[in-house]
């Protein structure tokens, strides 16, 4: 039986959980948990005053969370080990320098999902908000390993100054995917915004469905390739679900170098001959 987390009492303020034991493996026993305290404004309160904690992790190591969480920030922080599953939204952070492990969120997450994630899977099964996996105000390098798998759409920002690592977004995203990234693989698999790549260093960006005269000005066509790693990859998407297992990638895309402003050593790959007519549309 898993540890069970219910929404008793909704906050009013938004929770700050960080701090609570997620990198703790194996996980506390429930009475441990509710003495702890969280932040709620200016106050400090025990966990038990907003949910109702019971059962046990001792055996499968799984925290089971039910119910509204949209005001709760930082679910899973730190993770090293373990599985954690939120029937529900979560709010800002969650998974944030998650090292192992796995989390999956049954509803939506708000900004900063994974952000500078170090490790294990983060699954979104509805939409994501700005920032996934990217490096927060200050720092130089966003998620560092692991995966990010959001079956709906996303906001802004997704994967910015990405490392290493893989983050596939199944819907649509907005502008600044993959910004100032160094190294790792980025999926946009539906309609993606501006500025894709901006800064971008090394690593790959794979977007099927964005045409050609929406490719940044310091991207230059390369060639017209078949790679067995996007054929690897294609696999991989299948099994995790964001591809459906009959759909099929072209033999060849179209890549684009850049950006050359930078080191030019990052590749953006294209479905060849897509125009914006062809584009998925909002």
């Amino acid at each position: 039986m898993p540890l069970i987390f219910e929404i008793g009492t909704v906050p009013v303020l938004p929770l700050e959980v960080q701090r609570l034991p997620w990198s703790s493996f194996p996980f506390p026993a429930a009475q441990d948990w509710s003495r702890l305290r969280v932040n709620s404004g200016s106050e400090q309160l025990p966990l038990g005053d907003f949910f109702r904690i019971s059962g046990s992790a001792e055996t499968d190591q799984t925290l089971h969370l039910i119910g509204d969480f949209s005001r709760v920030h930082g679910i899973g922080t730190g993770l090293n080990g373990g599985t954690i599953l939120v029937e529900g939204n979560v709010g800002l952070e969650v998974g944030g320098k998650m090292s192992a492990g796995k989390i999956v969120v049954q509803g939506s997450a708000d900004d900063w999902a994974g952000m500078q994630m170090r490790g294990g899977t983060l699954r979104i099964q509805g939409n994501a908000g700005n920032s996934v996996g990217a490096a927060p105000p200050g720092a130089r390098r966003g998620m560092t390993r692991g995966r990010i798998l959001v079956q709906g759409s996303a906001g802004r920002a997704v994967g910015a100054q990405l490392r290493r690592g893989l983050i596939a977004i199944g819907g649509n995203c907005g502008d600044g995917a993959g910004a100032g990234m160094i190294a790792g693989t980025l999926c946009l698999l539906g309609k993606a915004g501006r500025q894709i790549g901006l800064g971008m260093q090394r690593g790959t960006v794979l977007a099927p469905e964005l045409p050609p005269e929406s490719v940044p000005q310091h991207f230059d066509f390369a060639a017209r390739i078949d790679t067995v790693y996007l054929r690897l990859l294609q696999a991989e998407l299948k099994t995790q679900g964001l591809l459906a297992a009959d759909h099929a990638f072209p033999t060849e895309f179209d890549c684009y170098r850049g950006d050359r402003l930078r080191s030019g050593l990052g590749e953006l790959y294209l479905v060849p001959g897509r125009s914006s007519s062809q584009a998925v549309q909002t």
